[in-house]
């Protein structure tokens, strides 16, 4: 299931033969995912709200109908505004149910493996572009990008209706056990919450500020097509394992760990990204950009697992829901800025230092956070 739904991360694969047949251009098209990430949040906290009266079944169920007619209507668009209503929008609540459904639901069932099994979901989350965006790939290229809408659709539906058989709320006592937590209008109250959030804001911004441009950043240094598009998978691979290793870190060592392990490697990432800038040397871009996903991965196991530690599993879906937020805002901040540097000085190189700024910045919120569980 995390798999199929970590495929809203696999845009980039239906825009081009989109743009082919009606003549849209890229930033028409880039729309579509900024929406669907934003209404995927929605479905997030409308999911969160629901796993808090236990009722996981029924969630499901009702992101398996959104998934299908989302999809369904997404095959038969013939204008933009449709696409960003069936794609954006129906497909997007639906894959936020999905996401925060299952993440919740996880983390109820293994208390003292908090890190390990949201790190095991997110791992799958994060690779569902890669694996099953080859699928859709191939669909696309057999039988044109309709019927790939549609047998997404299909497949998507009956996986998640299925599912929701499978994801159940823990037994009673082991809910018991986890039956306080804050309201989300009390968490977000907090001056701790408050620089958590932050901390995440910073951590995904600096990030997306490469991520949604690396295919740029490698023709830069005069990368063929073929090997620019390999950017994304290298970025997706470590980016999808670093998700286990951060939630081992957690459950070993604490949050705190786990947010200098990833300031440490987003340094490292830019700096090697900006010397094989600067060099021309694309072998160690490449090799950056793997040390950047495996950075990247801090963000959405941070959010998973101090969310739980801090404020507890009564509210825990909302509370979640509410805290990638921050993914709005970074999904905006981090390829708009990186974009208007670039236009403005021919290079990637103010953004590199832009990266830096946000990693200092993250390191010193993460200092004044609690490092070990309550």
């Amino acid at each position: 299931m995390m798999l199929f739904t970590g495929l809203i991360y696999a845009w980039s694969i239906f825009a081009s033969p989109l743009e082919k047949e009606f003549g849209w251009d890229r930033g028409q098209t880039s729309l579509v995912f900024t929406i669907s990430m934003s209404v995927s949040i929605l479905g997030q906290i409308f999911g969160g709200f629901l796993v808090s009266r236990r009722r996981q079944g029924l969630a499901l169920r009702l992101a398996s109908l959104f998934l299908l007619v989302g999809f369904v209507k997404a095959s038969r668009v013939t204008s933009l505004a449709g696409l960003y209503v069936a794609y954006g929008g129906i497909s997007g609540f639906g894959v936020g149910i999905c996401y925060n459904v299952i993440l919740a639901t996880v983390i109820g069932h293994f208390p003292d493996r908090v890190g390990l099994a949201s790190g095991l979901m997110l791992m799958s989350f994060g690779l569902g572009s890669l694996i099953l965006g080859s699928v859709a790939t191939s669909l696309i290229v057999s039988f044109g990008w309709r019927v790939a809408f549609l047998a997404l659709a299909l497949g998507f539906a009956l996986v998640v209706l299925l599912g929701s058989f499978i994801v159940t709320a823990p037994a009673a006592e082991t809910s018991k056990k986890s039956s306080t937590g804050a309201a989300p209008l009390d968490m977000v109250k907090r001056l701790e919450y408050l620089k958590f959030f932050f901390w995440c804001t910073l951590m995904n911004s600096a990030g997306l500020l490469i991520l949604g441009h690396a295919a740029t950043c490698a023709l830069d240094l005069n990368a063929t097509l073929r090997m620019a598009g390999l950017s994304a998978g290298i970025i997706s691979i470590f980016n999808g394992a670093s998700r286990l290793m951060y939630g081992q870190i957690y459950d070993r060592s604490g949050f705190r760990t786990l947010a200098f392990v990833a300031g440490a490697l987003y340094f490292m990432a830019t700096l090697g990204m900006a010397f094989a800038y600067l060099t021309g040397r694309l072998w160690l871009l490449f090799i950056a950009f793997g040390i950047l996903g495996l950075a990247y991965g801090a963000g959405p196991i941070g959010a998973s697992t101090y969310v739980k530690e801090r404020f507890g599993m009564r509210y825990y879906g909302v509370n979640l829901g509410i805290t990638n937020l921050n993914i709005v805002i970074a999904s905006f901040a981090g390829p708009f800025l990186a974009g208007l540097l670039r236009a403005r000085f021919a290079s990637y190189m103010p953004a590199f230092g832009l990266m830096l700024i946000f990693i200092a910045a993250s390191f010193l919120l993460a200092l004044g956070l609690q490092g070990r569980r309550s």
